[in-house]
């Protein structure tokens, strides 16, 4: 059951922006070329494993030891940054799906070279991991599991590889199908962009609201 959660997790963590949506750019791109996307998806999963190796290692508790973020003054932060995150998805207006689709297509046509793959993968990987909740739980998940850190690192690895494996299904259909695939590789990039910032506003709020509301049952 334990590992069955994880798979579940780690499935849905595949479908993210930075998992999914930003490959399938690459990947509809008439110049395609398969070093972009590789370096791309190496880069974002090194980001992941190297995350959850610092939090598996305890860095996050370090931090909390300090005496700035008291027992209570750490709820109280975490209820104000709540209330904010829940604040920005609830009130910012609703973005226009068109315009949408042509930022997310305008800002990857132009990564042509390594180092833009990287830097956008890095990108990627420090703007979406406050909200990546699955992967959020299965950190929490392994933390409590009763095992060796080695076991726990290797589970780690073996979670961030399964987050591309939507992408790299994609990119070998690609490769063996190009002329099948391409067409309606551009029809997902479509829907997947047009919904990629809504989605990001609602998961600001769900995130927002679920500090907020553990902050608030902790101090009062």
């Amino acid at each position: 059951m334990f590992f069955m959660t994880l798979l579940s997790l780690a499935l849905l963590d595949s479908l993210s922006t930075g998992t999914l949506v930003i490959p399938l750019i690459f990947l509809a791109q008439p110049r395609f070329q398969v070093r972009t996307l590789a370096l791309y998806c190496f880069t974002l999963g090194l980001f992941y494993t190297a995350l959850g190796t610092l939090l598996l290692l305890g860095v996050e508790a370090i931090t909390w030891n300090h005496p700035i973020f008291s027992s209570q003054g750490r709820y109280w932060i975490q209820l104000i940054l709540g209330a904010i995150l829940f604040a920005y998805g609830i009130l910012s207006p609703s973005p226009d799906s068109r315009a949408s689709e042509i930022k997310w297509r305008t800002r990857l046509e132009k990564v042509t070279n390594p180092r833009a793959a990287i830097f956008i993968a890095l990108l990627a990987g420090v703007l979406e991991a406050a909200t990546m909740l699955p992967y959020l739980a299965a950190i929490s998940m392994l933390n409590t599991w009763d095992s060796t850190i080695i076991t726990k690192l290797i589970v780690l690895i073996g979670y961030c590889l399964i987050m591309f494996i939507p992408a790299v299904t994609l990119l070998v259909i690609r490769r063996l199908a190009s002329s099948w695939i391409t067409p309606k590789l551009d029809h997902f990039v479509s829907l997947a962009t047009r919904n990629a910032d809504g989605a990001i506003l609602w998961i600001a709020a769900i995130i927002g609201f679920l500090m907020a509301r553990q902050a608030y049952t902790e101090i009062f």
